[in-house]
């Protein structure tokens, strides 16, 4: 199976996630499993072009 690796760069305001609930909401708010789901999807696109 081949694997890939992914980096993302999330901007995430200490004062916002001062609680783990808060960091959850902040994840779904800036779709951040969305963003990762989009990137790999283009790593296996450039693969097969």
């Amino acid at each position: 199976m081949h694997r890939r690796k992914m980096t993302l760069e999330i901007d995430i305001g200490d004062n916002a996630v001062d609680r783990i609930e808060y960091l959850e909401l902040e994840i779904l708010a800036q779709d951040i499993c969305g963003q990762a789901a989009r990137k790999y999807l283009a790593s296996l696109q450039d693969d097969v072009a």
